[in-house]
């Protein structure tokens, strides 16, 4: 699975930020969640993922103040098989700053 931001970087207090995911799998896949939360605080929220086409999928942060968030992206192949993005998650996310 692959992922990747919207067009704007930081992201601004108080917009969504978008997330594009494509899942390059022989296996089709069921959903994909992104898991997020402050950065270094508390449990990951959950925000499913909405089929745009085939394997790709968008989703958004939600809108925030200032500060970080980490978040990593979840498919579930029609196999019932998991795969992360980033493969590392969730010791090591993917960060996002907000300004």
């Amino acid at each position: 699975m692959s992922g990747t931001s919207g067009t704007k970087a930081p992201v601004e207090a108080g917009e969504p930020q978008e997330i594009r995911a494509f899942v390059l799998s022989d296996e089709k896949c069921s959903r994909v969640t992104l898991y997020w939360r402050p950065l270094g605080e508390g449990q990951f929220r959950e925000v499913p993922a909405t089929c745009r086409a085939r394997q790709a999928y968008r989703v958004s942060l939600p809108a925030r103040p200032r500060g970080a968030v980490e978040y990593y992206l979840q498919a579930v192949l029609a196999d019932g098989e998991k795969v992360l993005w980033p493969a590392t998650a969730p010791g090591m996310d993917q960060t996002a700053v907000v300004w």
